[in-house]
């Protein structure tokens, strides 16, 4: 009870991207390896480091790491004025697997009607 149903939370493309980017670098790593991410806003670039991110880190948009956060798909642990400790949370992990099934739907339709001749 009070909680939101996981189809009822809408993402800008970019904000599905990056919380697909996020849950698939934490599955990058070994489960012992895994820990949480760091968000880092400076004057210049905000970005995420964690050790599954390609280089080690990634730029983003604030606005939408604050998005996904709004909607409870990243869990804050430890926040200070201009970084936060972050887990996905288990909604959006299950958004996650959302996305990958409809992207998979659209790709298995999209064989068909090339199969078919369409």
């Amino acid at each position: 009870m009070g909680q939101k149903m996981i189809s009822d939370v809408f993402l800008k493309p970019d904000q599905e991207e990056l919380l697909t980017r996020l849950v698939e670098a934490d599955r990058s790593l070994p489960y012992n390896q895994r820990g949480s991410f760091l968000f880092i806003q400076t004057v210049q670039d905000d970005f995420i480091r964690h050790p599954g991110l390609p280089d080690g880190y990634m730029l983003v948009q604030k606005g939408n790491v604050h998005a996904l956060h709004d909607e409870g798909l990243l869990r804050v642990i430890r926040q200070g004025s201009a970084t936060w400790f972050f887990d996905v949370s288990a909604n959006g992990l299950s958004l996650y697997e959302e996305i990958e099934t409809r992207a998979h739907s659209s790709a298995v339709e999209e064989l068909g009607g090339l199969e078919s001749g369409a």
